[in-house]
């Protein structure tokens, strides 16, 4: 890079080394990597934030005293850094899955342009299997709906009707999600129709297959700060950010039996507790499970 251009902390970030710069002036003077800030400023140091071989950051420190750090000031950063570097790294997978969501949502409503022959969502076509699809939606979404709508009229409280769940299943491939968008849709259009007419109803999908143990739990339940490693903030799970709408939760047979008791107790009465809590809380959602597992009534 030009000398302009270049800083102790594109070069740690580019190295994945640690830094030590004894005097500022000095280094000035040699016309490396160094890039001077401030004449102030007269030593510095950086480490990087590695996780999985990949720099996620750098942590920089400057002194105004030229020779003030020492290796042993490299030693404790690099820990910090290690810290750090599980919180970034947790943050930045919740932000793909955040995207995914997103990308999968847009997903729903999907049509192509060159087709004019949709008979509902994204069904086309008429076989007798097709038909009996259309009519199961055609169906169930009212009275799923009428619950979805008698939400938007009352507080949230214990349920004493409890919550409405469907379960999905079939073989990988066979079409469960696409039968879940389209149930989705079909709501939808309901809710624009007679409760909102410029909002979405609320969606949150989750592929229990994607996680493991206590985040599983956390995905669905939020967690309490300090609940875990990592868990700087109090955060929501996807069935309280639904809240008043509708859950589609794929791969439901690989959830940890944890999860699964609390989410048995979930549709009882819409209760819930967060990770690491011990407050109980409330949440009205259409919880749409689809697994491949065979399930004993």
């Amino acid at each position: 890079m030009p000398h302009s251009e270049r800083s102790l902390t594109g070069y740690v970030a580019y190295t994945a080394k640690s830094r030590i710069v004894n005097d500022t002036h000095a280094e000035r003077e040699k016309e490396h990597f160094y890039r001077e800030l401030s004449e102030e400023i007269r030593s510095e140091m950086a480490v990087p934030i590695v996780f999985d071989d990949r720099v996620l950051a750098v942590i920089c420190l400057d002194s105004l005293r030229p020779h003030y750090f020492t290796e042993e000031h490299v030693r404790i950063l690099l820990i910090v850094a290690q810290i750090v570097g599980r919180t970034l790294a947790s943050l930045s997978r919740i932000e793909e899955l955040t995207n995914e969501v997103v990308s999968l949502r847009h997903d729903v409503d999907y049509k192509d342009p060159k087709v004019s022959s949709y008979k509902l969502g994204n069904i086309i076509g008429n076989s007798p299997r097709e038909n009996e699809v259309v009519d199961f939606i055609q169906r169930v979404t009212p009275p799923l709906f009428n619950r979805i709508k008698y939400w938007s009229q009352g507080d949230l409280e214990e349920s004493q009707l409890g919550l409405p769940s469907l379960l999905i299943t079939g073989e990988t491939g066979s079409g469960k999600e696409f039968l879940f968008n389209n149930i989705y849709s079909r709501l939808n259009q309901m809710y624009q129709e007679s409760v909102a007419p410029r909002s979405e109803l609320p969606l949150r999908k989750i592929n229990i297959a994607a996680f493991s143990g206590e985040l599983t739990y956390s995905e669905l339940f939020g967690h309490k700060r300090g609940a875990y490693t990592g868990a700087q903030t109090d955060r929501r799970g996807i069935l309280e950010a639904a809240n008043g709408g509708v859950v589609f939760l794929d791969e439901r047979g690989d959830a940890d039996p944890k999860t699964q008791v609390q989410l048995l107790r979930f549709l009882d009465n819409g209760g819930f507790v967060r990770l690491g809590d011990d407050h109980t809380r409330y949440a009205r959602v259409l919880l749409v499970a689809a697994t491949t597992k065979t399930c004993n009534a």
